[in-house]
């Protein structure tokens, strides 16, 4: 049986403020998300059109 090998993922800001629900989206692999999208989506709750700060808020809320 061959053994299923999990791939990684790097996660962009433009991702997560495209699909705040995106983290759900790659289940048997591992992601990764740098600082500095961390950052950036802190400053997107405050910043931007509506849907840019609600999906950045969704995120921050989720994870």
């Amino acid at each position: 049986m061959a053994k299923k090998s999990t791939k990684i993922f790097i996660l962009d800001t433009n991702v997560i403020l495209h699909d705040s629900s995106c983290i759900l989206q790659f289940k048997e692999n591992d992601i990764i998300i740098p600082l500095t999208v961390i950052e950036e989506l802190d400053h997107f709750t405050l910043r931007g059109e509506v849907s840019v700060r609600l999906n950045a808020r969704e995120f921050a809320k989720d994870t």
